[in-house]
């Protein structure tokens, strides 16, 4: 699937439609990005207003900048702002990245039956409900709430996660590791207008503080300004069966710590030569 197909590009505007009008485009996005009035003002000063409503749609939102810099780049301009969003898509492509999962046999049935990933919150409500958080409380603040989902910002999860490295995949599934069950590791062929454009710093407190940059979970440095240490996704992860790619199974907690061995240890050298340039600059 090299191409982002018809049918992942419906099932996106199934969730959420692009409006034909930019006054109704104007009203969601200013619930979905704080900075919305810088982003209006750049849209406006490049004569490309007619193209916001596009943004509405989380994928091209969230990377409105390289957005705008496309339509700029481009030699005749899209005819509409579907066809900016079906053009935008196939220019960015697709990425292999990573989900684990601390699963049962018939919860890993479950996600082939169903042929998707569920977030939490549709173990909860259905997908009706999710949408409608997403549209009320606005995608900056659903992806905020995810890196601080021990705060329980909103009432119920509407995304999800995935690593580009599957290491990084492993490491959040040490915390969920129960009895009974095994870490799934599955490698995941998806369109990146599927995923959020946000880094980790993007939605973070501390968003602009470089100190900050790298983080440690389950003893494993992490570089909270790379895309691929996490990459956010809305509602759900579709076409499962077409896209997983790879699928390792984990049974035991040795395993999980036998496979993120070499990858902590690398980690932890590029942490250390940050560091230390990062000392050097102060």
């Amino acid at each position: 699937m090299a191409n982002v197909s018809i049918d992942e590009i419906r099932w996106l505007l199934e969730r959420r439609s692009i409006p034909a009008t930019v006054e109704e485009a104007t009203r969601q996005l200013a619930i979905d990005y704080p900075d919305f009035p810088t982003i209006e003002a750049e849209f406006t000063a490049k004569n490309l207003i007619r193209f916001l409503p596009t943004l509405v749609q989380p994928g091209v939102g969230t990377r409105w900048k390289q957005f705008l810099a496309w339509l700029q780049a481009e030699p005749e301009l899209p005819t509409t702002a579907e066809h900016a969003f079906f053009k935008f898509a196939q220019s960015l492509g697709r990425v292999t990245s990573y989900r684990c999962l601390s699963l049962t046999p018939e919860q890993y049935k479950t996600i082939q039956d169903t042929n998707q990933i569920w977030p939490s919150g549709r173990l909860q409500v259905d997908d009706t409900v999710l949408n409608q958080l997403v549209d009320s409380e606005g995608v900056w603040k659903i992806a905020h709430a995810r890196l601080y989902i021990g705060q329980r910002m909103v009432p119920y999860d509407p995304s999800l996660s995935l690593h580009d490295d599957p290491e990084t995949a492993v490491t959040i599934a040490t915390t969920y590791l129960a009895a009974g069950k095994k870490a799934y590791l599955m490698g995941m062929d998806v369109p990146k207008i599927e995923c959020l454009g946000f880094l980790l710093r993007d939605v973070s407190t501390n968003r602009n503080d470089e100190a900050n940059r790298w983080f440690s979970h389950k003893g494993v440095m992490f570089d909270g300004w790379l895309e691929r240490t996490e990459r956010y996704v809305l509602y759900t992860i579709p076409f499962f069966k077409e896209r997983c790619r790879t699928l390792k199974v984990l049974a035991t907690d040795q395993e999980l710590q036998n496979f993120i061995h070499a990858f902590s240890v690398e980690q932890k050298k590029k942490y250390e030569t940050w560091k230390a340039e990062f000392s050097k600059q102060q």
